[in-house]
């Protein structure tokens, strides 16, 4: 299951122009997946405030991986519809 969260409230990275930059969908970010693994993931949108079930907790992102997105909109947006799809 694929969680949004805010990179801005995550810490994603410090100061101004950087963390702004930093909130942009398709950007690659390196993610914790727990006993100090950090994995590449692709961050798929930001949101002021989320809705967790009970029980879940998001993590903190670690740095972005690029000072770009890898991912431009369009593609992005394409590769969300296939996993719609695929996935359901």
């Amino acid at each position: 299951m694929v969680q949004t969260l805010d990179v801005r409230e995550a810490g994603l990275v410090g100061g101004g122009n950087a963390q702004e930059a930093a909130a942009v969908g398709g950007l690659r970010v390196a993610a914790p997946l727990g006993r100090g693994a950090l994995r590449a993931a692709v961050l798929l949108e930001t949101s002021a405030q989320i809705d967790l079930p009970p029980g879940v907790v998001c993590k903190d992102l670690c740095w972005p991986l690029e000072p770009a997105p890898l991912l431009a909109p369009d593609l992005l947006a394409l590769a969300q519809d296939l996993a719609r799809q695929f996935w359901g």
